[in-house]
């Protein structure tokens, strides 16, 4: 997380936006993957939001992408439906066709968990 930390440091000196919402999401996925959904979440929305501002389309998708595979840990089961369609979505705008198999499969995978 430290590396993270200060790749947003640095990208705040020199005004690397992309960089700084990369970040965001990497430290948002560790947050993930330690049980703490809560701080995930706030770090995804940050970096969506900068990448809103910064028209940053393929990072903008895979910041969606992460934030789906985060939402269903919380119950967000429309949340989580509305972001891996927003991916799928930008993914699609760029014929990135490899980005949207891998996101498709995610969405099928992760909603077939949440219980009825």
């Amino acid at each position: 997380m430290s590396l993270y930390r200060q790749a947003i440091a640095r990208s705040d000196q020199n005004q690397y936006s992309t960089i700084k919402a990369k970040s965001l999401s990497g430290i948002a996925a560790l947050y993930r993957e330690a049980g703490e959904f809560d701080q995930a979440l706030q770090h995804h929305a940050e970096a969506i939001e900068i990448l809103d501002r910064a028209s940053a389309k393929l990072d903008r998708a895979e910041a969606c992408y992460q934030l789906a595979l985060t939402e269903p840990k919380l119950g967000n089961i429309e949340k989580t439906q509305e972001n891996f369609e927003r991916a799928i979505q930008l993914f699609s705008e760029m014929d990135a066709s490899k980005q949207v198999e891998k996101v498709q499969l995610a969405r099928t995978k992760n909603l077939q968990k949440i219980p009825n």
